[in-house]
């Protein structure tokens, strides 16, 4: 899992710095001095720190030119920092597609909107309609209740429908199964996403060390110790 599009947004010096495209191997900031490259990699480190308590500070982090105005709506409505934009290999995704019994995605890229609550809000698009459809295809239903619930496009309304229903054993194993396997939340509009966020996503996601001076550091350096 990869960085591959960064943008920052009223930053210190920063106001919009517009789309920016990580390389997989090496990215360089060029600049005059004052000109925001700092500024850039702390919003990235204060995104998601390795370290603890680095958090966004709207009284030393938000351009102080708007932060009156912008202090009146912080709490209702908390601006977006940076956006991180992140593509999975694939080898994970094979991991996500063997976990979901099918080829869902061939690529799966997902955007996290950090914000100044230092709270974030994730986007990404998954095939529901196809699990689902997938899902009936194998399992043990009779043709019955295929036929109530082939029309499900959502793992929600599966499940509504299932409920519903009067179901035999490998019927009712079925139904368990899903509950069992998408937990219900209300925040998340589809818990196939949810489903694929916990498990396959989150917990891999990089996380930032920054630091500016080198001499901290000696010539040569184990990452795993570092």
């Amino acid at each position: 899992m990869l960085l591959s599009n960064v943008e920052v947004k009223s930053f210190k010096s920063i106001e919009k710095s517009g789309e920016v495209i990580i390389d997989p191997k090496v990215t360089i900031l060029v600049g005059q001095n004052e000109s925001g490259k700092t500024a850039f990699l702390q919003a990235l480190h204060k995104s998601a720190s390795v370290e603890p308590n680095v958090k966004f500070n709207i009284t030393e982090d938000y351009p102080r030119k708007n932060l009156n105005t912008y202090e009146k709506e912080h709490t209702s409505n908390p601006a977006v920092v940076t956006e991180l934009t992140y593509t999975l290999n694939k080898e994970e995704i094979g991991l996500i597609n063997s976990d979901l019994g099918f080829e869902a995605f061939n690529d799966l890229s997902f955007t996290l909107y950090y914000k100044y609550n230092n709270r974030s809000t994730v986007s990404f698009t998954v095939p529901e309609k196809a699990f689902v459809a997938n899902s009936i295809k194998n399992s043990g239903l009779t043709v019955e209740t295929r036929e109530v619930v082939s029309k499900s496009e959502t793992v929600r309304k599966l499940i509504k429908e299932l409920e519903g229903l009067d179901l035999n054993g490998e019927e009712n194993d079925f139904l368990e199964s899903l509950k069992s396997k998408f937990t219900e939340n209300e925040n998340w509009h589809s818990v196939l996403s949810l489903y694929i966020w916990t498990k396959h996503i989150y917990p891999y996601i990089p996380q930032f060390l920054y630091f500016d001076d080198y001499r901290v550091l000696p010539g040569k350096i184990n990452l795993l110790e570092l």
